[in-house]
This record gives C-alpha cells, structure tokens and sequence, in this order.
C-alpha cells in the first residue's frame, strides 16, 4: 500500500491501516505525540507572499522573524504559514500544504487571479463528496484547496 493509498484507508476508517507500533512503542514510556505549528514557505519577497495568501485566504501578518521571515495566520485558526524570503541557494526548495474552504470555486478563482497555477482537479474523498484543486502559488509551493461536503 503507497503512502497515499494508507492515508486515504486511514481516513475513510478502513481496517487495512492497523499498524503494529509495539517494536515502537516497547523504547519507550509514553507514546510520541506531535502538533503542527507552523509550515513555511519560500516566496520571492515577503510583501507580496502576504499579499497572495491574505487575498486568495484571508491570511494576516501576525509577526515578522528578521528581514527575512514573517509569520502569517488564517482567520479560522490552524497552523501558521512562515514566508521566507527565497534566497539564492533556496530556488529548489518548496513547500506544500492542504486548507479547507467552504467553496472551492471562489478559492480558486481567487488563486488563479492572484497568480497561482491550476495543476489538477480532483472529485470524491471518503465521503464521496470532496472537491479539490491542486494549484501552484506564484513560487511554486503547491497548495491544495479543499472543500468537503
């Protein structure tokens, strides 16, 4: 089973993703745990990377990390984009990330209008209802925008 294929079993509940973790577990007292705080972003300048996701998502500067860094939040809470400012050793790195909107067709117009590139369209989920659309912002970090139900 391919990465994806286990992520997508172990959304729709299925039983093919019972792991054995007790080779994991047995080093160790307590289970591993983990939140997402951040994901970070390499973009060509920070003004306009505040500019693309606070258009296309409603994204707002919460802090500035240096010359260089600058954290923005989304209106609905989860994890914290940090755009880096693409230096000349960064132009291979790239970033990728899901978010959850409640008309697709409105996020990805705004995209699309805000410089990004459709890369693919997609229809089902474990709910056989999602849509969603694979877009390439104007760095080309790949974001994907979902929308459920």
């Amino acid at each position: 089973m391919t990465t994806g294929n286990a992520v997508a079993a172990r959304l729709a509940g299925s039983p093919a993703t019972a792991v054995s973790t007790s080779r994991l577990d047995s080093d160790s007292s307590a289970a591993p745990t983990g939140t997402i705080i951040m994901v970070k972003l390499y973009v060509g300048t920070l003004d306009a990377g505040e500019a693309f996701y606070g258009r296309v998502f409603g994204a707002k500067f919460a802090v500035a990390q240096g010359e260089t860094a600058h954290i923005v939040v989304f209106p609905n809470g989860g994890p914290g984009l940090v755009l880096l400012k693409r230096g000349p050793h960064d132009w291979k790195k790239k970033g990728s990330f899901i978010i959850q909107v409640p008309d697709l067709d409105i996020a990805k117009a705004r995209a699309v209008a805000n410089g990004a590139t459709v890369q693919g369209e997609f229809e089902g989920g474990p709910d056989g209802q999602s849509r969603s659309v694979d877009v390439l912002d104007p760095w080309g970090n790949q974001v994907e925008i979902l929308q459920t139900g």
